[in-house]
Formats: structure tokens, sequence, C-alpha cells
């Protein structure tokens, strides 16, 4: 079984705390820099599913034909991706 999944939400401005126009434009700039960052994010988990439904598909398809050498070919890829995000991430900062 799987961890719970947390999703982090932006923070939402209140229009009604703002009342001069450099306010604004300073909670726009915030706002805009949040949005781009989930578009961002958002894109890279589409490419993420899509890759991973690819590979998945590939292992049912082999597996319902009995194909053993595709299936294990699979595996290997989905192995050495997993290796190279575990990587990557040890060299990101937490």
């Amino acid at each position: 079984m799987s961890n719970p999944t947390i999703t982090m939400c932006p923070t939402m401005a209140n229009p009604e705390a703002f009342s001069t126009v450099p306010e604004l434009r300073e909670e726009l700039h915030r706002a805009n820099e949040s949005i781009f960052g989930l578009a961002d994010r958002l894109h890279r988990m589409n490419g993420l599913a899509n890759y991973l439904s690819d590979r998945l598909i590939k292992l049912v398809q082999a597996h319902l034909a009995g194909d053993q050498d595709t299936i294990q070919a699979e595996l290997a890829e989905l192995a050495e991706h997993y290796q190279r995000e575990q990587q990557a991430k040890q060299g990101r900062p937490h």
C-alpha cells in the first residue's frame, strides 16, 4: 500500500486586503510566479504519467502474449529509469 499523497496548494490573496496599485502589482507578480511553477510541475507530472502508462501498457501486452523477453526488457528499462531518478534526487537540494 502506498503512502498518502499530500499536495500543497498556492496561497490565495484576499483582493479586499490591497488598497494601492503597488500592492496589487506585487501580489500579481507573486501569483504569476506561483502559476508558472505549478504549470511547470504539472507538465513534468504529465510527462511522467505518459512514460509510466506507456511502460505499463507494454508490460501488460507482453504478459498477455506470454512474451517474457519483452517483459524482461521493459522491467530493465523501468529499473534504469528508477536508478537515474534516485541519483538525480541525491544531487538536488532538499
